[in-house]
């Protein structure tokens, strides 16, 4: 579906801090302090960067369970020449998050839909990777079933790419335990509470990464993200 004239109001999709409230560009700032309405994944967790940039305005909540059913709402607000800007939990909305429903339907409509690019667990990972990898695939969360989980780890592995996962804490000892059965020599970097308080990289082989990891409660606590590598170097 090509678009030759596009209408007048706009859907904005805004890439958000992931953990430091510091880490959103100025035009961020500036569309959500611009626009009518922000549709969000959590307004609970959004109130607080608003708060932290003096910004007020009306917040719908909109996450993966209630996207379909807010399409009929974004598309009045848009009807009416309202701007409308989506943000997620953290991050900049698309992988691993909802959103992908709303930007169909604005496109669908016949309404300009602008990303403001912002960081990313992805992209965030991915600088600091030590590894000299040429591609890297994004898998986010695994399969909570442990047969699944292994059958795409070992996928992922095979394909040769580094890839990056997302896990929580509770989740953190088996994953690496899963990754070292697929190989005992792959690579892994973890990032661990990224940009926040308790920020941390750690680099190893699976069961290194285990074993310090499991040397204190305090170091499986909070969100992690893993990049699991082939590379020789």
């Amino acid at each position: 579906m090509v678009l030759e004239e596009l209408k007048g109001a706009v859907l904005y999709i805004v890439g958000t801090p992931i953990g430091n409230l510091e880490d959103i560009t100025y035009r961020a700032i500036d569309v959500l302090k611009s626009v009518n309405v922000i549709f969000a994944e959590d307004t609970r967790v959004t109130s607080k960067l608003l708060s932290r940039y003096k910004i007020n305005k009306k917040m719908i909540s909109c996450n993966a369970v209630t996207e379909s059913k807010k399409i009929s709402l974004l598309l009045d607000y848009l009807a009416k020449e309202n701007s409308v800007a989506f943000v997620s939990d953290a991050g900049t909305p698309g992988l691993s998050d909802p959103g992908s429903l709303l930007v169909a339907a604005a496109f669908r409509g016949g309404y300009k839909v602008c990303p403001i690019p912002g960081v990313s667990s992805f992209n965030t990972i991915v600088s600091v990777n030590p590894f000299r990898d040429k591609s890297v695939f994004f898998e986010g969360f695994l399969p909570n079933k442990g047969l699944k989980r292994f059958k795409r780890i070992a996928e992922l592995y095979k394909r040769g790419d580094a890839f990056v996962l997302l896990e929580s804490g509770h989740r953190i000892l088996k994953l690496l335990v899963e990754i070292s059965s697929v190989s005992l020599d792959a690579k892994v970097l973890i990032g661990r509470e990224m940009t926040k308080i308790y920020e941390e990289y750690q680099i190893g082989k699976p069961l290194e990464l285990k074993k310090y990891f499991e040397s204190s409660k305090e170091k499986v606590k909070g969100e992690f993200t893993i990049l699991v590598s082939r590379s020789r170097s």
